[in-house]
């Protein structure tokens, strides 16, 4: 479900009654090929996107989304080089102006192609942080991780996060992944000296600040 973390949503991600109702149907009607005809996982997960697309702030839509895809693509899949390719193009100019609305709404097609992409994955993370949206992070950072692709940079984000919504425990044990990888990297060294205080005292910036 949608989360509500204090950040104002944006005009463009505030959904009317009647646009809520339709999201669901498409959401629905996605579970419903999954569930009758799973080796249709690619329509179903034309739907999910659509849904994830108009509402990027739901965790449920992320998560069925990805979940589609995984099943078409469950492995990393090579780049390929397109030509006249509008949808990267899109993304390219998305990432590039620092888009954070552009990036929610251009991403899900690239991950379409291979959900395990973190050149992908990582921005789609960044801009749900802008918006608070801690939960769709934390789904995106979960296929990051297993790609092994940038895994310093994607062990910091789910750190930072996994505190930003309170577990600290788990964010801890993330902060010590990034100092097996980078063992003099200090934001590792100070979240985890931070850990050992009372969680109810830690000063943790918010995603906005970071």
């Amino acid at each position: 479900m949608s989360q509500n973390t204090g950040y104002e949503v944006p005009l463009e991600h505030r959904i009317s009654k009647s646009q809520r109702q339709e999201l669901q149907r498409m959401f629905e009607l996605g579970q419903r090929i999954l569930a009758t005809e799973p080796d249709k996982a690619d329509e179903a997960g034309r739907r999910f996107q659509y849904c994830v697309e108009n509402d990027p702030r739901n965790r449920i839509y992320v998560e069925a989304f990805l979940q589609a895809v995984e099943l078409v693509h469950p492995t990393a899949q090579p780049k390929k080089r397109r030509w006249f390719d509008r949808q990267n193009a899109a993304w390219k100019s998305a990432c590039q102006a620092d888009d954070s609305q552009g990036i929610l709404a251009r991403g899900p097609a690239m991950l379409v192609r291979n959900p395990w992409d973190a050149s992908v994955l990582l921005p789609l993370v960044r801009a749900c942080h802008t918006f608070g949206y801690l939960e769709p992070a934390l789904r995106y950072l979960q296929n990051a991780i297993e790609c092994s692709e940038n895994e310093v940079e994607s062990h910091r984000l789910y750190a930072r996060t996994l505190a930003w919504t309170g577990r600290f425990s788990t964010s801890s044990a993330c902060w010590g992944r990034v100092l097996e990888l980078v063992p003099d990297d200090e934001e590792s060294q100070r979240m985890r000296d931070i850990f050992e205080c009372d969680a109810a005292v830690i000063p943790l910036d918010s995603p906005a600040n970071a």
